[in-house]
């Protein structure tokens, strides 16, 4: 029987310190980890990628695993350049340097950089966008390449600019929430061009798009 990435008795373990200790809400609606790392978006992307539990077991090596996880990251880039055409959008060959160039850097993490795990680590992100009372609020974005597009999502939520959580429910609390999401909340195509032309909608659709995003419409 296959272990869960995130046992239930990893979510209450103290981290070795002096690693910060993330906080954990747990409701029946999500269980979410807030990591406290400057890069908090980078660091949900490694909880994502190898658990929570070796996450807790860096101590105080997290600056440097940080820098060896970007270096991993450049190193795939190097060596399968081809690879970033799997993306569901056109990168462009001075995006794709800008990239590189930012994880060579360790420059913090942004939603555009998440492209590149999305191709070379095989994985779906979200990100879910939060309002006051830190529930899912107006819109999400899915984060994917053309053959990761049919995978459950890691569901990442976004506070602000700087400050992230990461989902860590499985099973079918994780597929009623993705539902929920889907269901509810708008989605934005990608981050540089959120909206599709105007002519790409009928009123019934800007109407949706309206009531998912809180717009009253005027008559």
């Amino acid at each position: 029987v296959s272990q869960s990435r995130y046992p239930a008795e990893n979510l209450i373990e103290d981290p070795i310190p002096p690693t910060p200790k993330p906080q954990t809400k747990n409701t029946k609606a999500k269980s979410t980890i807030y990591p406290k790392q400057p890069d908090s978006l980078f660091w949900c992307i490694y909880i994502a990628r190898h658990g929570y539990q070796s996450y807790t077991e860096i101590g105080h090596r997290y600056g440097n695993t940080e820098i060896e996880e970007k270096q991993q990251i450049v190193e795939m880039m190097r060596a399968s350049p081809s690879k970033i055409k799997e993306c569901s959008k056109r990168i462009t060959k001075a995006q794709y340097q800008e990239f590189m160039s930012d994880f060579m850097t360790n420059k913090k993490l942004t939603t555009e950089m998440l492209t590149v795990f999305a191709i070379y680590c095989n994985m779906r992100i979200w990100i879910v966008n939060l309002g006051n009372l830190e529930e899912p609020e107006s819109w999400y974005m899915d984060i994917c390449s053309n053959d990761t597009l049919h995978l459950q999502p890691t569901i990442i939520y976004r506070k602000n600019r700087t400050q992230y959580s990461i989902e860590v429910a499985e099973g079918d609390q994780l597929s009623d929430l993705t539902s929920k999401i889907k269901t509810q909340l708008f989605k934005f195509d990608n981050y540089d061009t959120p909206l599709k032309a105007i002519s790409n909608y009928k009123i019934s659709d800007l109407e949706d798009i309206a009531d998912r995003l809180g717009i009253a419409l005027v008559s």
